[in-house]
């Protein structure tokens, strides 16, 4: 029987277990040169005469209606402005209009063509991730059924491949996609039919560079930024996957980060972070300087519970999944 080993991955509260295989032996080598490490600092002294108020307004409530969200875990945007939801718990995608209007779903729990395997009921948690491409093209995240799979806009299944633990999902300026994994921690790259792009990665390393990676986003250059959970950092790779800066600096005050989960990058280049063991959104510059901070534990319009995804549409608008409310939280940046 072949040896497996156990990673152990902590999100919402709960613990579950992820069944993992050894990483192959002809994994790519690292290519990352040495980063610039330098702690997030706040624009300006945190005081009472420079704080910018509250940064957000709450406009809307994406829930499900009669088809609740459970656990929703990652958010996506294609062309039209659709919003394209990983609806965890009940092993499914809901995509919705901009006025956030559902119009369509598809999955359920299994391992077939077009199932999923997102939801763990012991731990009552859920991952899974999902992307959209330039030409429409949906890309899946299966965590627990080992795979990608690969769907139309409106939810007719194309192909899938399988690859252990896949976490995150991006795509290049190129159209090819890129997985952040888990399990062994790293960074790959794979061509429209879902062979691995040669020559292309990132990979733990002497120092493990990525412990505990969790999303990931492509910022407008084609860089990417990559939430560290374990380390409270965010990392920063050029489009050719090489380490430009490691920024972050571990705490629970504006402009530190305590447990960062999800990442999105604006078309100005800002980063919007959450941290969902302080049920928070902070926005940082392109370089990594803090703008704002925003959130509270609630159930209530201004509240988030582990938040985890989100996303910025081009109206500037931030969706928001909220994991533990069921929910996507719509913002307007004040």
């Amino acid at each position: 029987m072949e040896k497996r080993t156990m990673l152990i991955v902590c999100f919402g509260a709960a613990w579950f277990t992820l069944a993992c295989s050894p990483a192959p032996s002809d994994a790519p080598s690292s290519r990352e040169r040495p980063a610039e490490t330098r702690p997030t600092q706040p624009a300006a002294p945190l005081t009472p005469e420079a704080s910018p108020g509250e940064p957000l307004e709450w406009i809307a409530t994406i829930d499900g209606g009669d088809q609740p969200l459970g656990l929703p875990q990652k958010v996506a945007l294609d062309g039209e402005g659709n919003l394209y939801v990983v609806d965890g718990r009940n092993n499914r995608i809901q995509v919705f209009d901009p006025g956030g209007n559902r119009i369509r779903s598809w999955g359920e729990k299994g391992s077939g063509s077009g199932q999923f395997e997102l939801y763990k009921p012991q731990f009552n948690a859920a991952f899974g991730s999902i992307v959209v491409d330039g030409e429409g093209r949906v890309f899946v995240a299966d965590l627990y059924n080992h795979r990608i799979q690969e769907f139309t806009r409106e939810g007719r299944f194309v192909n899938a491949w399988g690859i252990e633990n896949p976490g995150d999902l991006a795509i290049d300026t190129d159209g090819r996609l890129i997985v952040l994994r888990f399990e062994p921690s790293n960074l790959a790259k794979f061509d429209r039919d879902g062979r691995p792009v040669e020559g292309w990665g990132v990979v733990e390393g002497g120092e493990k560079l990525l412990k505990g990676p969790f999303m990931l986003a492509r910022a407008p250059d084609g860089s990417l930024w990559v939430t560290d959970f374990d380390r409270s950092r965010l990392l920063h790779f050029d489009a050719d996957g090489r380490l430009l800066a490691a920024i972050g600096e571990t705490g629970r005050a504006p402009g530190q980060l305590f447990g960062p989960t999800g990442i999105a990058v604006d078309s100005a280049g800002s980063l919007y972070v959450t941290e969902w063991k302080l049920h928070r959104i902070q926005k940082f510059s392109p370089e990594g300087d803090w703008i704002w901070s925003w959130g509270t534990e609630g159930e209530g319009p201004d509240g988030l519970r582990e938040p985890a995804g989100l996303v910025v549409d081009d109206r500037g608008l931030i969706h928001v999944a909220d994991y533990r409310n069921n929910r996507i939280q719509v913002y307007r940046q004040r």
